[in-house]
């Protein structure tokens, strides 16, 4: 039978597995673009070289963007076999940087713990994590919190949990999420056997049918 579900909320610590520089970031200090660039430039460097010594590269707020830095990241984690938590959030990656990531770990094996929160992912990016969902076997905790997926993507996301096997932890906070997506994801509880914890505080137009079908998933 289905594990035990909980409706919780997740706060991640801060830690420092990159550098000084990173765990200073943490407590929201000033930093240069320049700075943060060079920062950036060092996790991919690392990341690409496959460094046993990186297992969790935490780059909150660092201006990545959806373009350039983004996929590089992305290309970086095809051959990585030691990192196993990144932390991305806010740093707009939006739907393309969202899908870039997706694509990479639909074959990736070793990241369990992937932070996208405050990045404006939309239905599309929702829709890229959801077909990744569905090949990964190793992550177990995503953080979409403070995006924007609507019911449309987290529909789509709900989709892949009928068939997803790993992933544990799933923080939906404020995301625009109403009824419907409830429901679906309600639906995709029945047939989930893994998921144990799910955040939807802040989904405000989530009503008591909403929240009646997530208490009977």
């Amino acid at each position: 039978s289905p594990p035990p579900f909980l409706c919780t909320i997740v706060v991640s610590t801060s830690e420092n597995h990159l550098n000084r520089q990173v765990e200073l970031t943490q407590y929201r200090i000033v930093m240069s673009d320049s700075e943060k660039a060079r920062i950036v430039d060092e996790a991919i460097e690392r990341i690409a070289a496959n460094d046993p010594s990186l297992t969790r590269a935490h780059l909150f707020e660092k201006g990545i963007g959806a373009a350039a830095a983004c996929v590089r990241i992305a290309e970086a984690l095809r051959g990585n076999t030691h990192l196993t938590e990144l932390d991305l959030r806010v740093n707009v990656i939006g739907d393309d940087g969202a899908s870039a990531l997706a694509e990479v770990l639909k074959s990736n094996t070793t990241l369990i713990k992937l932070s996208l929160s405050y990045n404006d992912i939309g239905p599309v990016g929702a829709s890229a994590l959801a077909e990744m969902l569905k090949s990964n076997t190793t992550l177990t905790y995503l953080d979409l919190n403070y995006n924007d997926i609507g019911d449309g993507g987290a529909s789509t996301l709900a989709e892949a949990l009928k068939s997803n096997a790993s992933l544990t932890m799933f923080s939906l906070h404020r995301n625009s999420i109403g009824d419907v997506g409830a429901s679906a994801l309600a639906e995709a509880l029945k047939y989930n056997n893994t998921l144990t914890g799910l955040e939807l505080n802040g989904n405000n137009d989530i009503s008591d049918d909403g929240a009646s079908a997530l208490a009977g998933g």
